[in-house]
């Protein structure tokens, strides 16, 4: 698990402020679509009930699966 602060960002064009919640998880190819989705809905429900709200900011909230190649994926612990 990796947690990654962005100190500035843009969202979007309005004058507005606003901020954002990204969860991406990399998962070894060979899973189903409906599996993907499933975890992506158990993720955003999780950064749902978690995530800050500030008064006067919206935040926008987002999970993106990344499927990676199983055949070439190399792990090793050194």
């Amino acid at each position: 698990s990796r947690i990654t602060a962005v100190p500035q960002f843009e969202v979007g064009t309005a004058p507005a402020h606003r901020a954002f919640v990204h969860a991406q998880l990399r998962l070894l190819s060979g899973r189903t679509p409906e599996a993907k989705k499933d975890l992506s809905e158990r993720v955003a429900q999780v950064l749902r009930r978690l995530s800050p709200r500030p008064a006067g900011v919206m935040v926008q909230l987002s999970v993106e699966i990344v499927d990676m190649d199983r055949p070439s994926y190399v792990k090793e612990r050194l």
